[in-house]
């Protein structure tokens, strides 16, 4: 990732990028991510909050009138809940970078502990 554009703004992701540019990541998203353009915006954890609200980033981005897509976590880990930490969801996209590979992607992404028992990948790390 160190090739990445990582750039940090206090500004709205809509207000600082075009809004055909942005892609809000939402485990609520009804559209699956597939590929990683690097000619698009990932807003990665819009709303961080102690609690987890239903549709929060889906409504954000439905609101700026964004792309949103999730994460296959449910096509390749399946049972796990596809709601991830920040740092879990750059992990995957990260390692999705080097393999091409959701399944493995996420498997390395994703901690044992919230991945539900028997699925791909369960205990391994």
């Amino acid at each position: 990732y160190g090739k990445w554009a990582v750039r940090c703004e206090s500004r709205a992701a809509c207000e600082a990028f075009r809004a055909e540019e942005v892609v809000y990541l939402s485990p609520d998203a009804p559209r699956v991510l597939e590929e990683v353009d690097p000619a698009k915006v990932y807003v990665i954890g819009g709303l961080v909050d102690g609690t987890v609200i239903k549709r929060a980033t889906l409504s954000a981005a439905e609101a700026a009138s964004v792309e949103a897509r999730r994460l296959p976590v449910k096509e390749h880990l399946k049972g796990t809940d596809p709601v991830l930490n920040v740092n879990h969801v750059l992990e995957a996209l990260i390692a999705f970078q080097g393999t091409g590979d959701w399944a493995r992607a996420l498997e390395a992404a994703v901690p044992p502990r919230k991945r539900k028992a028997g699925t791909p990948g369960e205990g391994l790390r």
